[in-house]
């Protein structure tokens, strides 16, 4: 026996495998999509990008369970390589998928030709996506931003209202203010008028008095002098009536 015979080799290596795969891809042929036959470059393929979607869309198949041995099982299988056949990659993963394989690797092919044919390696509909998502920020940050401005402008409203109110009211205040100090000043010349007539009536009541004092000395004076005159007279004409009488007598005796 040769050496061969005990020599190992790989599926690819060995024909029956290789004849047992022509066999199922021609039998499955009419089962695959066109899109296959599109041969891709995979060293062109941005795999960053790709391999967030490969394990999410993995995982969302498997009904939210995340297979990290598929998940590295489906990488393996893509990247690092310079061409992959996606009628091989479909009969490999149809015992992790079931069902679900051919839809997987046809949304996965698809993706793969247009990052091929995108100088940034990125499928379109990934940039197309992002690009939907920023314009979506972006509508929400404007919406935002004419909240934040609303907000201000109301805010600016309410404290131009306030400060408004509040001069009114200081106005109003000063208004109150002004006519308390003049009704103070008013009472205050009120009381000065009323003690300057007080103090006017009180001069002319004191000098009243006086010239009626002052009368009544000239007219007592003039009552003494008077009656001093009176006596005069009086005294006068009882002289001269004594004169007379003696001399009277004094005739009757020289008669």
């Amino acid at each position: 026996m040769s050496g061969n015979a005990f020599r190992g080799v790989s599926a690819e290596q060995d024909a029956r495998f290789g004849n047992k795969e022509k066999k199922l891809l021609k039998s499955l042929a009419k089962t695959f999509p066109p899109e296959y036959s599109v041969k891709v470059d995979m060293n062109k393929i941005n795999w960053e990008a790709m391999k967030v979607w490969i394990a999410k869309r993995l995982t969302e198949l498997l009904g939210g369970v995340e297979d990290d041995v598929l998940i590295g099982y489906v990488f393996e299988q893509l990247e690092g390589k310079k061409a992959v056949d996606p009628r091989l990659l479909q009969i490999n993963l149809t015992g992790f998928l079931e069902r679900n394989t051919s839809c997987f690797c046809s949304e996965l092919w698809n993706l793969l030709i247009s990052a091929a044919n995108n100088p940034s390696g990125i499928p379109q509909k990934f940039l197309d996506e992002k690009a939907a998502e920023m314009q979506e920020r972006n509508v929400e940050r404007q919406k935002m931003q004419e909240r934040l401005q609303f907000e201000r402008n109301k805010q600016g409203q309410l404290r131009a209202d306030y400060a408004v109110a509040g001069d009114r009211e200081r106005k109003s205040r000063w208004d109150r203010d002004d006519r308390r100090l003049e009704r103070k000043r008013s009472r205050s010349r009120s009381r000065s008028r009323e003690q300057e007539r007080r103090r006017k009536t009180k001069s002319a009541g004191e000098v009243g008095i006086k010239e009626t004092v002052v009368e009544a000395e000239v007219e007592a004076e003039e009552g003494i002098a008077i009656a001093a005159g009176v006596e005069a007279e009086i005294e006068e004409e009882g002289q001269k009536d004594g004169a007379r009488v003696t001399n009277g007598i004094k005739g009757s005796e020289d008669k």
